[in-house]
């Protein structure tokens, strides 16, 4: 029985590290980007938006910042074939007074810049 139980064990660990395979640097760029805008983060923004758009981070830092409630729900973001754009689901909820909006998320360009993957704006 011991055998069977030290044959098993490589293809259960095999099995768990799958599990915790953290998303591709281009998504976790993405929603690292998203979630600094729906928290008005402009320090984590300026970050991550490319060289080419920087000059709109204080811009996107302020697109929810008068809003009360705001979330991101369902979010689930995969890399496209060209690894330069990531296609995300879900949305973002905006409360303003009694009225929710939702903005659903959509397909983000991302660059690499000195070896780190940077937003780029929406395509």
């Amino acid at each position: 029985m011991k055998s069977w139980m030290f044959a098993l064990a490589p293809l259960l660990m095999v099995g768990l590290v799958g599990c915790g395979t953290p998303p591709p640097a281009q998504v976790q760029t993405v929603e690292a980007y998203l979630q600094a805008k729906v928290e008005s983060d402009l320090p984590t923004l300026q970050s991550l938006i490319c060289a080419e758009l920087a000059q709109r981070a204080v811009a996107e830092s302020r697109t929810f910042a008068t809003v009360s409630n705001v979330t991101i729900q369902n979010m689930s973001c995969r890399v496209d074939e060209d690894d330069t754009h990531v296609t995300c689901s879900g949305e973002i909820i905006a409360q303003y007074g009694n009225q929710t909006t939702p903005f659903p998320l959509t397909r983000y360009r991302v660059v690499q810049e000195e070896g780190v993957w940077k937003w780029c704006g929406e395509s």
